[in-house]
């Protein structure tokens, strides 16, 4: 308990992790912001869009009911 480490100004290092998507509004948790492109998780994958760059994870055709 001594030990606190850096991230102590409001941050949790990488305990918490995830941010806020600003331009969606939604919350991306740590797990998904840390996978690189290709990989998959909790049934989405994650994509980088050829037009603006940006990162988004899209759904898996396979979970689709």
């Amino acid at each position: 308990m001594a030990y606190r480490g850096h991230y102590s100004s409001g941050r949790s290092g990488y305990s918490g992790g995830g941010f806020t998507n600003h331009r969606t509004g939604t919350y991306v948790s740590a797990a998904r912001a840390h996978q690189h492109v290709g990989q998959s998780f909790g049934g989405f994958t994650k994509t980088r869009s050829s037009t603006s760059g940006n990162f988004y994870m899209k759904g898996s055709s396979s979970n689709r009911k």
